[in-house]
């Protein structure tokens, strides 16, 4: 696609009066424990916000947004989701790492812009940018006006909120205990750059294994205690429950203990029945 407009300078160099103050958020995915583990093969879903605050006195006329991408992660499977600002929704096609439009909006004040955005992966240095510019849809230059914008500051209508999102799968074969860390940053008009506090999540490769412990041939009370155990892969999560089956004369495993961190407890039959027991960890 063809690249931006070009940019029309304010000032001479030197910063207006009237900023813009931007906050910002990396949302990954939540994982399991402390480490915030994910299975290795799944896809991880990035979403980066910014906010112009309530407190800012003027609106944001352009957004940058750069995130590196960890070595860890493969980018053919990269995808863009969405990507929103000023509750203006942009939904990506499905399987793009690219995308580029121009989006008619109406101010708060009631002025008339294009918003022209641009979100591409540059491959080669692992960086997902996203470029947003208020334009003057008469000119196709910033506006001389440093009160119109794209991002006014926010006053709970989300007017002054946006976010960028996408999903990504790590490369194959890593070992449990990799981990995938991920910060962007944002830069709002003349502000210096703001990092996202810092993500992390831990991939786990290989599912635990679990096993029944023996039981005796026979059995003189219909109520006997079970056990089970388990064990993870080095660098894995560990085990958050098992579930137990249960069989009864040869007959189909049913779900007997459905995800209880226990490791034991007592099973209930009937004489001269037979019962065999499996476990998944």
């Amino acid at each position: 696609p063809p690249g931006p407009p070009p940019y029309k300078p304010c000032c001479q160099g030197n910063p207006p009066p009237l900023r813009t103050f931007d906050p910002n958020e990396l949302i990954a995915p939540a994982g399991y424990g402390v480490g915030a583990y994910v299975q290795a093969d799944s896809s991880l879903s990035y979403e980066v916000l910014f906010e112009n605050e309530s407190t800012a006195t003027a609106p944001a006329r352009l957004i940058t947004v750069t995130d590196t991408l960890d070595p860890n992660l493969d980018l053919s499977t990269f995808e863009l989701t969405e990507i929103d600002f000023a509750n203006q929704t942009i939904l990506v096609p499905q399987g793009l790492d690219s995308y580029s439009t121009m989006v008619p909006m109406t101010t708060p004040t009631g002025a008339s812009i294009v918003v022209n955005v641009q979100a591409s992966l540059d491959r080669s240095t692992r960086t997902l940018s996203l470029v947003l510019q208020a334009l003057d849809p008469a000119t196709g230059w910033y506006s001389d006006d440093p009160s119109v914008g794209l991002l006014y500051p926010e006053d709970g209508t989300n007017r002054g909120v946006g976010s960028i999102s996408y999903v990504v799968k790590p490369l194959a074969g890593l070992p449990s205990g990799t981990v995938i860390q991920n910060q962007a940053t944002v830069v709002f008009d003349y502000n210096a750059p703001i990092d996202t506090p810092q993500v992390k999540n831990t991939l786990d490769s290989v599912p635990p294994t679990s096993s029944v412990g023996p039981l005796p041939h026979t059995e003189t009370s219909p109520s006997f205690t079970v056990t089970w155990s388990g064990q993870d892969d080095p660098g894995g999560s560990g085990i958050a429950f098992y579930s137990i089956y249960d069989s009864e004369d040869g007959g189909p495993y049913v779900l007997w203990q459905s995800e209880t961190a226990q490791t034991s407890t007592t099973f209930t039959g009937q004489i001269g029945h037979t019962y065999a027991f499996y476990s998944v960890a």
